[in-house]
């Protein structure tokens, strides 16, 4: 049985080149962050007081909302990749994932463009709006696609944000 301490220094090397090689493609960035420094321990721990305001506090709330859907809606709580598909529209720089499972589905629409976006919600159920990433309540700039959606309507999305709409089955 080989012991950790005995090849401590070998997998400290090995850390090391590898964080060097995995950095070189952030061109300009400097040396990567020791993994062994005390420095670099203090620097990568969760600064908790500082996620309870501004930016911080919305995003941190965001990821809640994201877990507390996780766990609410059939489409993710059941992860069975045949109910899935996605599809992306190039030109606009849209993407959507259509999850579908016992209970209901989920469309996500995500704009990477940009530019605000004007989407056609794709063939299926009435939809209601779940979570979008512009609303104010994450410090967005506000959201501009409708609370509910029907098929064939069109809706926007602003620059660089994401909604997600759901459906529930019998």
């Amino acid at each position: 049985m080989i012991l950790l301490d005995d090849n401590f220094a070998t997998i400290v090397r090995a850390v090391r080149e590898g964080r060097a090689r995995e950095f070189a493609s952030f061109a300009g960035k400097g040396t990567p962050p020791d993994p062994q420094s005390p420095e670099t321990f203090v620097a990568s721990r969760l600064d908790w007081e500082r996620s309870k305001t501004g930016n911080s506090r919305a995003l941190r709330s965001f990821y809640q909302r994201l877990l507390s859907l996780r766990r609410e809606l059939p489409a993710l709580v059941n992860m069975d990749k045949r109910g899935t598909r996605a599809w992306c529209d190039e030109g606009k720089r849209l993407v959507f994932l259509r999850r579908e499972a016992p209970g209901g589905g989920l469309l996500a629409v995500m704009n990477f463009s940009e530019r605000e976006t004007v989407f056609t919600a794709p063939p299926g159920e009435g939809m209601r709006k779940v979570i979008d990433s512009s609303g104010r309540e994450w410090e967005g700039p506000g959201s501009l696609s409708p609370p509910e959606i029907k098929p064939g309507e069109e809706a926007r999305l602003p620059p660089r944000s994401l909604a997600w709409y759901a459906w529930s089955h019998p």
